[in-house]
């Protein structure tokens, strides 16, 4: 029978930790972690306070102490209830990575488990560093923990390369950790060969999706069209986001091949389409193909792109503009829960009207018969409702909160 009331839930709790942190039989320990991630699991209507229950309770450290089993069935069990713990739950997220020999037990998962025991171990590093970024140092600093991530991205377990590829891609949008990821090659040796791929399906295609937010976080830009049209920087001169860094890259190259990449970054609109798809499923609260997003972390790559005034054409009629405008009304009705979120949204709006609050240059007339000229229509459009001014207005209002 299941526990509904507060003082049942609190004794199952209490019993299945008692029982972690004392038993040798891998049936019970296994039974125990599977009740935890049961408790803890979003469908569960009181989710949210027993993951609370659960870490105040001791039930991280010990469900971490049997990371190490001998048993899968023990370890899928516990790395499925450590990894509903982390989901959603910054506290948790930092507790998981904190407890004693967490992180090299995950890290020894992924380096030499069975396939399945490895998605299972690199859904728990993803969780960690999807929602709290300020775990991304000590989980890249693990001893092996980003060399079998590279791995497993590039593996044939197709579990575990989807699984590993979200991880680097949660990984990718810490600052703090982004030197350590260009030095250790993640962009060419892990993300480049999963855009490279051939065949379809949905499954490739969200693989895809979170490779190329991936490099963006990384590098700034869209990876080279064709991939190996022209020869890339050395990995350290990419480490800038932006014009900056766009104009480095391309100042190396030589001629032909500075064309060659200016000329196709017009023609880099599914790539852009494909990132503002999964927004959209971010904004309605959809998984794709069984994997969550947060605004968020979509957003974050869709700033680094709005920086390159290339890219904003594409990105506006990617339909980008709609679900920006939407985000900030929703922020408003919803109890502006999302301000990381929205201060993003506004960054890359702002960004997009930058081209209209300018005076058109001498290239606005190639650029009108090119097909810019729907970029410049759009953010007039808004301009002339007056939401431009009404995002303004919810920008400083937003800034104004953050600051206190």
């Amino acid at each position: 029978m299941e526990p509904t009331t507060a003082v049942e839930i609190q004794e199952e709790i209490q019993l299945r930790i008692h029982e972690l942190n004392h038993t040798d039989d891998d049936h019970v320990a296994g039974d125990a972690a599977r009740i935890l991630f049961e408790l803890a699991h979003f469908s569960n209507p009181y989710s949210e306070s027993n993951k609370r229950q659960i870490a105040a309770s001791g039930g991280v450290g010990a469900l971490c102490k049997h990371l190490r089993s001998q048993s899968y069935e023990v370890r899928y069990q516990t790395c499925s209830a450590l990894g509903e713990l982390a989901f959603r739950n910054e506290e948790n997220c930092v507790l998981v990575v904190n407890t004693s020999d967490a992180l090299p037990a995950l890290a020894e998962m992924l380096a030499c488990s069975t396939g399945n025991n490895q998605e299972d171990a690199a859904l728990v590093i993803n969780n960690c560093a999807s929602f709290c970024e300020e775990t991304a140092e000590q989980i890249v600093r693990c001893p092996g923990m980003l060399a079998s991530l590279k791995l497993l991205a590039v593996g044939r377990h197709v579990g575990a390369k989807n699984v590993s590829i979200g991880a680097l891609n949660c990984l990718s949008r810490s600052p703090a950790v982004l030197a350590q990821l260009v030095e250790a090659k993640v962009v060419d040796e892990a993300l480049v060969p999963v855009l490279e791929e051939r065949g379809r399906g949905e499954k490739l295609e969200v693989r895809k999706a979170r490779a190329m937010m991936a490099v963006v976080n990384l590098t700034g830009a869209l990876p080279p069209l064709p991939l190996a049209a022209a020869p890339r920087a050395p990995l350290q001169q990419r480490q800038h986001h932006g014009d900056h860094h766009q104009q480095q890259h391309l100042a190396q190259l030589p001629a032909h091949h500075r064309q060659q990449q200016q000329a196709a970054a017009g023609g880099r609109g599914a790539d852009l389409a494909a990132i503002v798809r999964v927004l959209g499923f971010a904004l309605d609260g959809k998984k794709w193909v069984g994997v969550s997003f947060t605004p968020y972390s979509v957003l974050y790559p869709l700033s680094r792109l709005a920086v390159g005034r290339e890219n904003r054409a594409g990105l506006v009629e990617s339909g980008v503009v709609e679900l920006l405008v939407r985000l900030v009304e929703e922020w408003e009705a919803k109890g502006r829960k999302t301000q990381q979120a929205l201060l993003l949204a506004l960054e890359i709006l702002e960004q997009l009207a930058e081209d209209c609050t300018q005076p058109p240059g001498p290239g606005a007339k190639q650029e009108l018969a090119g097909g810019g000229g729907g970029h410049r229509k759009v953010m007039e459009r808004l301009r002339s409702r007056g939401t431009l001014s009404a995002l303004h207005r919810v920008a400083s209002q937003a800034r104004g909160e953050a600051a206190a």
